[in-house]
């Protein structure tokens, strides 16, 4: 029998047995993700107006703000906020594992070099040899797992990206939220010292009326503790005032004393209108849903995986060396070893380890869909909430203007008064004390109805769609 012919025969039951392996893979079926078992609203609750869509809204909102400075602020957090950078490390991180799972469907080819000296036994004489070579294996994806390998890995890099442009979303609205609110602060202490300084007049001319006999005692006490009032709470609008400074330098990647913001056009901001949509759209745009299910998805591809362990394996190996061997004593010979061969395992007992491995795939993939509908409960809370609260500041807004505007006329009409000679001069000095406090009303109410408005942007943004260097690798 010629060597052709023993090579087929030796072929004849490893082809039989590919033939049993190959129908065994055909029944085996892919793990699909369960759908999540809540129902979507069609629309918002009935106490919010339906919000309308806007055509001309883009992710990066703050471009059409009307502020440059804020623009440029948010722009320099996206470049350099720390926690940005880590989230696009781990987005190259899980590229790169995707890349190394990937691998695992290739051929692998290895060289090889080895020198031996002695022998196995005291029966055996010493020999001496060396060998250099290649060798190959590659084991055959039959049922699928590592596909599903590849596909698990692919989603988790997808979900570090979802990751990364959800955590772009909420450091645009952080930066624009502390940049407004210091504005708001540092206009408030502005008006305090205005405030102050009416004080000091009010507290003087209460002890020249003491002095008249035209006031009693308690009520020029009760002057003094107004303005002793007045600097406790100015000192805390100041402390208030840094605090968010030193915020907004750990947003932007830098210290507080860099940032110098002159709080600029403001007076023409106009936050825009997101891009509306309802429930169900919401939850297909927002990267923080998005990448709940990913996880999902890769967590169902990870328990296939687990399930196809009770499937036999079947590693292909060649083997192709030079030898050089010499046995002490002989003359040393040298030739070309080539091997090749099939390996077929299959579990039969393993203590139940399989069946654990299961068990825990399907916890997770459990675990990872409960976390998926947390996810869309609470995307779609946080839109309600933030369109009531939006509502609820424009209307305290608009309060505040008609307030401040009756105290303006108020100290009008008492200067008027006082021309007149019907008021003295402490009255008009407690309606400008008055007005003062409301305009502080009403810049309060303003920095309310800013901080709504962008936190409607955030819940309403999809991807933020304008590259980064926060996307790349930062330089060490």
């Amino acid at each position: 029998m010629s060597d052709t012919t023993r090579a087929l025969s030796a072929l004849r039951p490893l082809a039989a047995l590919l033939a049993v392996i190959l129908a065994i893979g055909g029944c085996a079926t892919n793990t699909v993700a369960p759908s999540p078992s809540l129902a979507i609203p069609a629309t918002w609750n009935a106490a919010i107006d339906t919000p309308g869509k806007n055509e001309n809204a883009t992710a990066a909102w703050w471009r059409q703000a009307g502020s440059t400075e804020l623009a440029d602020l948010i722009e320099q957090a996206l470049r350099n906020n720390r926690d940005l950078r880590a989230a696009a490390a781990r987005v190259l991180q899980a590229r790169a594992l995707t890349g190394e799972v990937d691998s695992e469907l290739q051929p692998q080819l290895n060289g090889v070099a080895a020198v031996r000296r002695g022998r196995d036994t005291l029966l055996d004489p010493r020999s001496t040899s060396v060998r250099a070579g290649l060798q190959a294996s590659w084991e055959a994806d039959l049922f699928g797992a590592k596909k599903l390998a590849s596909q698990a890995a692919q989603l988790d890099s997808e979900r570090a990206e979802l990751a990364r442009q959800g955590m772009e979303t909420v450091i645009a609205a952080e930066v624009a939220t502390s940049y407004l609110d210091a504005a708001i602060l540092a206009r408030r202490v502005r008006l305090g010292e205005l405030y102050l300084d009416k004080l000091d007049q009010a507290t003087r001319i209460a002890g020249k009326q003491f002095e008249a006999g035209h006031l009693s005692r308690p009520e020029v006490l009760s002057r003094e503790r107004q303005h002793k009032a007045a600097l406790i709470e100015q000192a805390n609008l100041e402390s208030s005032l840094l605090q968010r400074m030193i915020q907004l330098g750990v947003l932007l990647g830098v210290p507080a004393g860099d940032i110098k913001p002159r709080f600029q056009e403001l007076d023409r901001l106009t936050l825009p209108a997101p891009d509306f949509a309802l429930p169900g759209e919401l939850l297909e745009r927002r990267p923080d849903v998005q990448q709940h299910l990913k996880a999902v998805n890769a967590e169902a591809a990870r328990l296939g995986i687990s399930r196809r362990e009770i499937y036999p394996r079947l590693v292909f190996a060649w083997d192709n060396s030079l030898e050089r061997a010499r046995i002490d004593g002989d003359s040393p010979t040298r030739g070309v070893a080539l091997g090749y061969g099939v390996t077929l395992t299959l579990p039969i007992l393993d203590g139940g380890r399989i069946r654990s491995h299961i068990q825990v795939s399907e916890a997770r993939l459990t675990e990872a869909m409960a976390g998926y509908e947390k996810a869309m409960l609470e995307a779609l809370a946080d839109a309600e909430t933030v369109l009531l609260r939006q509502k609820a500041a424009a209307a305290t807004l608009a309060l505040s203007k008609d307030a401040l505007k009756l105290a303006a006329q108020s100290t009008e009409k008492t200067t008027r008064q006082f021309h007149a000679g019907q008021a003295d001069r402490s009255r008009i000095v407690d309606a400008e004390l008055a007005e003062l406090k409301m305009r502080e009303a009403h810049q309060q109410a303003l920095g309310s109805h800013w901080a709504t408005s962008v936190e409607v942007l955030r819940a309403f943004s999809g991807p933020i769609d304008v590259a980064t260097p926060a996307e790349t690798t930062p330089s060490l």
